[in-house]
């Protein structure tokens, strides 16, 4: 059954979703890059400390001594994310695209802090 049969599937006729790509977009494609970015996160974060680094979020420095918290909290966050995203679609048509934006474009700076952390440390592990 295709993605966007199953996304209409989940709401009642006239609920704000219909069964077209945009609603498909936002309902399984923009979590999914969220979730990929957080994976990232985790990954780069782990990479940074297994290096000698620190955490610079004082809240996250106990969740991040443990990989499985780390990826724990993560789902969590991403699994409340989705539901308050289906309420707003379900209230208004299209909703979660500022939210998703606001937090994709978040993570994708984390992400990128922690690459540009990395490298100096990959750069210097390969000279030695």
């Amino acid at each position: 059954m295709p993605w966007n049969q199953i996304v209409a599937g989940l709401f009642p006729e006239g609920a704000g979703l219909d069964n077209n790509d945009e609603a498909t977009w936002r309902i399984i494609h923009l979590p999914a890059l969220l979730g990929g970015l957080f994976f990232l996160d985790i990954v780069t974060t782990q990479s940074i400390l297994l290096s000698g680094g620190t955490e610079l979020n004082p809240l996250m420095v106990f969740i991040v001594s443990s990989p499985i918290l780390h990826a724990a909290l993560k789902a969590l966050i991403l699994l409340i994310v989705f539901g308050i995203s289906l309420v707003a679609e379900q209230m208004l048509k299209g909703s979660s695209l500022p939210f998703y934006s606001i937090l994709i474009a978040m993570y994708l700076f984390v992400v990128s802090h922690n690459l540009m952390a990395l490298v100096p440390r990959i750069i210097s592990h390969l000279a030695t």
